[in-house]
């Protein structure tokens, strides 16, 4: 009994998670200006859900990487696209164009209005 219990408890915060990291990239969204159609969050920038809308964006704790059509998103270096997007390590901030934001963490994006910078490379 313990152990369905624990995949319950287990399965509800996944999609917790799932909720308040959809709620992360909306408000990121917001913040930063975005201007994205459809965004998706992920902390550590390797697992996304996938893009369906353009102009999208794929966040993580630091930044973002906009896509403003489908055949960019597409052909984009770094993403394994199938049911969900995979990038390898580090992450979405190795795909040319990512920007990451200055100072900002996610968890208290609801008050910050800072400026961008891109990324080099």
């Amino acid at each position: 009994m313990r152990v369905v219990r624990r995949r319950y408890a287990s399965r509800m915060g996944r999609r917790t998670k799932a909720t308040q990291n959809r709620d992360k990239a909306v408000r990121l969204n917001e913040a930063w200006g975005v201007g994205a159609a459809q965004v998706r969050y992920s902390d550590d920038g390797h697992w996304h859900a996938t893009l369906a809308r353009f102009p999208g964006a794929l966040f993580d704790t630091h930044g973002y990487v906009l896509f403003a059509t489908e055949a960019e998103y597409r052909t984009a270096p770094r993403l394994s696209i199938g049911k969900q997007i995979s990038v390898p390590q580090p992450g979405i901030s190795a795909i040319p164009g990512y920007v990451r934001g200055v100072g900002v963490k996610p968890l208290h994006v609801a008050h910050v209005n800072l400026p961008l910078r891109a990324a080099a490379g």
